[in-house]
């Protein structure tokens, strides 16, 4: 929690009657102001003149300043009297408000209130301005019947925003709690979350309002940059493990919950801090307990999102004591020193979850929880959590402007495109290309064929698919769990390939999609990797691009064009097996080449790579590869004899399209994983090594034993989970690679 400003003006004030009530350098403001004359009864005779009207429907006219100074000091009062009194403000005339200048920018104001004239209404008044002699600022207060309002002012205009039942006792003492940001506002009554609004002017000035007389103010804290109910540890309970100030775990397997809010519908988020180490831990909503103080998992139902071990954003559901993986996202470059910003936005059965920013994945629960609690849950001691914040209210979605429709509802949810329908399609608006580059990223929603189309053309008014006059191409994810891409003229479909996805590919995670229009030749990323390369004697002419959708919450961000039309190439290039795939540190662990890149394949076999992928090398122009491949064959029970000439096609096909190109072939290494398979594992490389003697431009290195001891046995301390490397088994390959290539 950052320094409490306000308290230590408080504090200071407590200890003289006679002290004066403008800050020192380390309170509320920072500003050089004229301060108010020493005393324990402040009047509107210090503050410049004016005459406003009361928003209270009980109080007496305005008071008008007797005299006005050239500059106004930093606190000041604006009508009516208080008299300052062991740290606490007490009107001492109807209708009296003080004014606190650039006091609440961005953060909470607690403020205990005791309100002796319950015929008035009083309270906080915020967003405080006066311009040409009138006021205005949002009211946040009790009314005569101790209902909490909350209504907006503009000089005699008051409007009513909302009113809320609340359990409280004005007479004895009430706190009342804001929380505000640039925009917005969520009121809290004795610790509890009552009700939020939307304001359009910000401003850091806040008052005390007081309707009546000997209304008595005690201003506890201001919270800088931070909701104090959200992020404050006294208003957690923990129900497994324990936290310490700060919100940082003091232990492993720690769950919180908080006590002055619920999350029903809206907008979740908080930073996390893994402090360096790799852990699951993030935000826990939706719970729904057994009615114990103490759980974890069992008895208990809820979702938590979370940045995980394996450097996944991950959304799971505990449904009373059983594990469900609702859906994952690689983070690129996961770090687990830096700080993580995670955001779950959940429209009724629907939860849209972001990292960074940047949206991972959606995904629609068909039984959804409805649990109302929401907290923090982490995997290891020292993880800290900070900025927490909600909004409970649906966030609505609005018809997308910037596209034309031609069949289905596409509306737009948090600045992207988003299906609201099955069979969607539209065009962008005054969006012409016909040679260029197109980028976006694609969120199929679920498994329906969903993507882009470019090169398009269309008739007027509704289309969709088979419609004369209709062309595109498509590229999209498949109802399959496949990459398509798809030749319309006129209505009618040609179907030009599938291609494989690597492992972990779902329909609810975000791809990253590019698309290189040049004349005859179409080149497609889908997901970092170049998927297809089309030439067409007869391209399609449109210049159209858009989307595509069979299905419901597909989402696209916005697209991004230009009229570069280079494919990529590189000199180096990385492909493979799921080891390629996670070798997240290449640039690093290969410092000597500076053009590279990694198009390795989870799950891949080496006959997906002889007869799908051998293209997809041939199109990057790569001088040298370093290819790995077979652990999946070998698992899958593949002859080594069928697997060595899978390799060797696959380079030799290569090689006749780049005759300058050469290859590090790397083994296939024994691991925990495949103990059972060592036999295998040798003939295959003995067949490998004697295969590649053949071929010059083939350097084979025989990593057979590179992760085991003197005697031939594994070593688990090279791997994460017994079967791929760690950073460590990484730098052990990486530095065959350099010896081979002669580095």
């Amino acid at each position: 929690m950052k320094t409490n400003k306000l308290l230590l003006l408080l504090v200071t004030l407590g200890l003289t009657s006679c002290q004066t009530l403008t800050p020192s350098s380390s309170s509320i403001s920072n500003s050089s102001a004229s301060s108010i004359p020493s005393s324990s009864i402040i009047s509107s005779s210090s503050s410049s003149s004016s005459t406003s009207s009361s928003s209270s429907s009980t109080s007496s006219s305005s008071t008008t300043s007797s005299s006005s100074t050239s500059t106004n000091p930093t606190n000041y009062v604006e009508r009516g009297e208080f008299q300052e009194k062991n740290g606490e403000y007490i009107s001492q005339k109807y209708n009296s408000l003080y004014v606190f200048k650039d006091g609440l920018d961005d953060g909470t104001l607690i403020v205990k209130l005791k309100i002796e004239n319950k015929l008035t209404d009083n309270g906080i008044a915020i967003n405080y301005s006066k311009e040409n002699n009138v006021e205005s600022y949002y009211f946040v207060g009790f009314d005569l019947t101790g209902k909490l309002f909350v209504r907006k002012v503009e000089g005699d205009k008051s409007t009513t925003l909302s009113t809320t039942d609340v359990e409280c006792d004005t007479l004895n003492g009430v706190t009342l709690g804001i929380y505000k940001t640039k925009s917005k506002a969520s009121i809290y009554v004795d610790n509890k979350y009552c009700t939020d609004f939307d304001f359009e002017n910000n401003s850091a000035n806040f008052g005390l309002l007081a309707g009546g007389k000997n209304t008595s103010y005690k201003l506890n804290s201001i919270v800088e940059n931070q909701n104090y109910y959200l992020n404050s540890l006294e208003n957690y309970s923990f129900a497994n493990g324990s936290f310490k100030d700060n919100l940082v775990s003091v232990e492993g397997n720690s769950l919180a919950l908080n006590k002055a809010q619920e999350f029903t519908s809206g907008t979740i988020q908080l930073t996390v801090n893994l402090a360096g180490i790799k852990s699951d831990s993030g935000i826990v909503f939706g719970l729904e307990d057994n009615g114990s103080s103490e759980f974890w998992e069992k008895g208990v139902s809820y979702y938590f999102y979370f940045v995980s071990i394996d450097g996944l954003a991950y959304l799971g559901k505990v449904a009373n004591g059983a594990w469900q993986i609702c859906s994952t996202s690689t983070l690129k470059g996961f770090n687990p020193s830096k700080d993580y910003d995670l955001k779950v936005i959940k429209k009724e059965n629907v939860m849209y979850c972001f990292t960074d920013g940047e949206l991972q994945f959606s995904y629609t629960d068909s039984r959804p929880l409805k649990g109302t609690k929401f907290g923090i849950r982490a995997g290891r001691k020292d993880v800290t959590f900070s900025s927490i914040s909600i909004n409970n209210r649906i966030i609505d979605s609005k018809p997308s402007e910037d596209l034309i429709i031609g069949h289905g509802e596409i509306e737009n949810f948090e600045g992207i495109m988003t299906t609201s329908s099955e069979k969607n399609i539209a065009l962008k608006k005054n969006g012409k290309l016909k040679d260029g580059t197109i980028k976006t990223t694609l969120l199929p929603g679920s498994s329906n064929d969903s993507g882009i189309i470019f090169r398009a053309s269309a008739p007027e008014g509704e289309f969709y698919s088979n419609e004369e006059g209709l062309s595109y191409y498509w590229l999209y994810y498949t109802s399959t769990g496949t990459i398509g891409f798809s030749r319309f003229e006129n209505g009618k479909e040609e179907r030009l390939g599938g291609k494989f996805l690597p492992y972990g590919s779902l329909a609810n995670k975000t791809y990253s999609v590019k698309i290189v229009m040049d004349g005859n030749d179409f080149y497609c990323y889908f997901d970092g990797r170049l998927s297809f390369h089309y030439h067409d004697e007869t391209p399609l002419q449109g210049e159209g691009y858009g989307l595509k959708s069979e299905a419901r919450n597909c989402m696209v961000l916005d697209f991004n064009t230009s009229d570069d039309h280079q494919k990529e190439t590189n000199e180096y290039l990385i492909f493979g097996h799921s080891y390629t795939e996670y070798w997240s540190t290449y640039k690093e662990d290969l410092p000597y080449f500076e053009d590279i890149n990694d198009i390795g394949i989870g799950a891949s076999t080496t006959a997906h790579w002889v007869n799908q992928y051998a293209d997809e090398v041939i199109a990057y122009e790569p001088r040298y590869g370093i290819y790995w491949n077979g652990i999946n064959d070998i698992s899958q029970g593949v002859a080594p004899a069928n697997i060595a000439t899978n390799i060797i096609d696959l380079l030799v096909k290569v090689k006749e399209s780049l005759p300058e190109f050469e290859v590090v072939l790397l083994g296939t290494n024994r691991c925990p994983f495949a103990k059972n398979n060592r036999d295998k594992i040798s003939q295959l490389n003995s067949l490998l090594k004697e295969k590649t003697a053949e071929y010059e431009f083939i350097h084979f290195v025989d990593t057979e034993f590179i992760y085991c001891d003197a005697s031939g046995n594994e070593l688990s301390s090279y791997f994460t989970d017994g079967l791929h490397p760690n950073h460590e088994g990484y730098l052990l390959a990486a530095g065959l690679i350099e010896a081979a290539l002669g580095l």
